[in-house]
């Protein structure tokens, strides 16, 4: 009994400080994972990538569990866990935004990059708030989901009709010119 008594002891105490440091610790990360932006370049390849913060996550599933084990979680990740559709959600729809941008760029042909420059310039110029001023915690994210999503559409237009015109005038006027015959 004693044996037994002691081990309830030390596992008590082993909980309390786990919970004092995850109350501590992993609480503030997740929320200072929310006040960072939406979006970051990718330090080797230079490509915008989605900056959502995993400790977020951590945290929301960590709380959950707690909340089932009926222990107490504090206001912070209440909080936190409150806003786990919405997080999960924004971040879908942001990386659905750059998948689509990403599909687009691909699509243009080599040929006419240089063309292309000014309109995939302006593309991401839309994605400018998302890397400097909005963060996870921002109350005007649809607004800029938005505005992705014209501005990525607007691109795909442009670059699915000059593919067209490129395929049925350009291609067409060439294959007939190659099968005419010059001189006899």
């Amino acid at each position: 009994v004693k044996l037994y008594n002691r081990l309830a002891t030390v596992r008590v105490t082993f909980e309390s400080l786990w919970f004092t440091h995850w109350r501590n610790t992993r609480v503030e990360e997740a929320l200072a994972g929310l006040r960072a932006t939406l979006l970051v370049h990718h330090p080797e390849t230079s490509n915008i990538v989605v900056n959502a913060d995993e400790k977020v996550l951590e945290l929301i599933q960590e709380a959950k569990w707690l909340r089932r084990l009926d222990i107490g979680i504090p206001e912070a990740a209440q909080q936190v866990l409150a806003q786990e559709a919405r997080f999960k959600s924004y971040k879908d729809h942001l990386q659905l935004c750059l998948s689509d941008f990403n599909q687009v760029r691909a699509s243009i042909p080599k040929a006419l990059q240089a063309m292309f420059q000014p309109h995939v310039d302006a593309a991401v110029q839309n994605f400018q708030p998302g890397l400097h001023t909005l963060a996870w915690n921002s109350m005007n994210i649809d607004a800029f989901l938005h505005q992705l999503h014209t501005g990525t559409t607007n691109l795909k237009y442009l670059v699915e009709r000059v593919n067209h015109i490129i395929e049925h005038r350009v291609r067409t006027a060439i294959t007939s010119i190659q099968q005419m015959i010059f001189f006899d």
